[in-house]
């Protein structure tokens, strides 16, 4: 079941996993219940940045299942997160999330209860960070007349300043080859994209669309994309309305070893190139 937060992931993920915009190092070990991740990448003017990660999944009562997740970055922030799914209430989740700030900019505190239960899908979050507190409310509703079709919307409430901030809706169609999603938020920002998966000789290719809109203002973004593969790696490539292009190739050298170079440059920009590359080690 996809909820309203995932509307639009398959379009986001086609035109942004594997593309490489800096040189990064992920690297992620795990067993039956624990799993350990951390980065480190180089940013602008060669800063680097990173993060740690620690994922638990201890068994600590028959009825429940918990699992915590425990993260540090170097941005100055401690995220510790919660999950607990009780066996007696089936589809109900329970998140609790603590954002720490190791300097001055503030903590953050979540807990939000997600359910699911086909054709349905409803979230409620409790969000808190300062002063500032906020609910937000998402739905969505799969039309099993239509197979592969969802529909639905989020809202968020300003509970100190009692006013809405946020109000969104949208729709999600899925089914094998085709992708269709589209959003609009406060009925200013729109989205729309399609992916179609085929093949090209022997070779499978998945080519994409997407825009970004202001409503009554017109584009603001147009991107068209493929992948395919070339041998036994896999390619992308995508360019927008203006010239700008990214490409990406990333090869599997062994198991759980993966290298992906990226390009970006302009087209109608000489000399305007850059390149990266990303490895990534999951044992």
């Amino acid at each position: 079941m996809t909820t309203f937060g995932d509307f639009y992931k398959p379009v986001k993920d086609f035109f942004g996993k594997v593309y490489v915009g800096a040189n990064r190092v992920d690297l992620a070990g795990k067993n039956d219940t624990s799993k350990l991740t951390t980065f480190i990448e180089q940013g602008k003017g060669g800063a680097l940045s990173g993060e740690f990660a620690v994922e638990n999944a201890p068994s600590l009562l028959d009825d429940v299942k918990t699992k915590y997740k425990f993260t540090m970055n170097t941005g100055g922030r401690a995220i510790a997160k919660l999950t607990v799914t009780p066996k007696q209430v089936a589809g109900l989740e329970l998140n609790l999330t603590e954002d720490f700030a190791l300097d001055a900019s503030g903590d953050s505190f979540e807990f939000a209860a997600d359910f699911k239960k086909d054709p349905l899908t409803f979230t409620a979050a409790l969000k808190k960070s300062g002063d500032a507190m906020t609910v937000d409310v998402s739905d969505s509703l799969a039309i099993n007349a239509v197979k592969g079709l969802t529909v639905g919307g989020q809202g968020s409430y300003d509970v100190a300043n009692g006013k809405p901030t946020k109000f969104a809706y949208g729709v999600q169609y899925k089914s094998n080859p085709y992708t269709v999603a589209a959003t609009i938020e406060n009925n200013k920002a729109a989205k729309g994209g399609f992916t179609v998966a085929t093949t090209a000789g022997d070779r499978p290719l998945t080519v994409g669309a997407e825009a970004q809109a202001t409503v009554g203002k017109g584009l603001d973004n147009v991107n068209v994309g493929l992948q395919t593969t070339l041998g036994s790696q896999l390619f992308k490539a995508k360019v927008n309305q203006v010239g700008a292009c990214a490409i990406a190739l990333q090869s599997t050298l062994n198991q759980g070893l993966k290298v992906s170079y990226g390009m970006e440059a302009n087209l109608l920009v000489c000399g305007a190139a850059k390149a990266a590359v990303k490895v990534e080690y999951e044992g």
